[in-house]
């Protein structure tokens, strides 16, 4: 039995299929830091008053989506990744100074969405199969408060 902080309980066999598949998609790359580095790439190009044509944009999603294939799981990787994305098409680097102020409130941001997404995700293949035990959870939140 697996039972998450919050209280809910589930089989141990459902978080790992679910933990399993979600990781074979993130060999993809993480696609939050993907869009991440499109949009600040747009962003800086606009300050610099670069002019970005489709075929720079298109630039900027392929080396989004390769860079952030190597920065799943790496905490603020998305940062150090938008240098490969601003050299590619010729964006000064000055511009990450521009953007490594908030970096670090969006990279909690991602990782927030990324965590409720794998607790989602299990929840709903539990649910699937009928392996769902609220009242397991409640148990041990009960036995956690009692203990504290």
């Amino acid at each position: 039995l697996f039972i998450f902080p919050s209280g809910i309980a589930q089989t141990n066999d459902q978080p790992a299929f679910v933990f399993l598949t979600k990781h074979s998609l993130e060999q993809i790359g993480d696609r939050s830091t993907a869009v991440y580095m499109g949009v600040v790439a747009i962003f800086v190009a606009e300050i610099y008053g670069i002019p970005m044509p489709f075929d720079k944009q298109f630039q900027v999603l392929a080396t989004g989506i390769l860079a952030s294939i190597g920065s799943v799981g790496v905490p603020g990787a998305g940062l150090i990744m938008s240098t490969i994305v601003f050299t590619q098409v010729g964006i000064p680097l000055e511009g990450i100074a521009i953007i490594a102020g908030i970096d670090r409130v969006m990279d909690m941001a991602r990782t927030t969405m990324n965590v409720l997404g794998d607790a989602t995700g299990a929840i709903i293949v539990s649910k699937w199969e009928g392996e769902f035990d609220p009242e397991a959870g409640a148990k041990f939140a009960a036995e956690q408060e009692g203990n504290a």
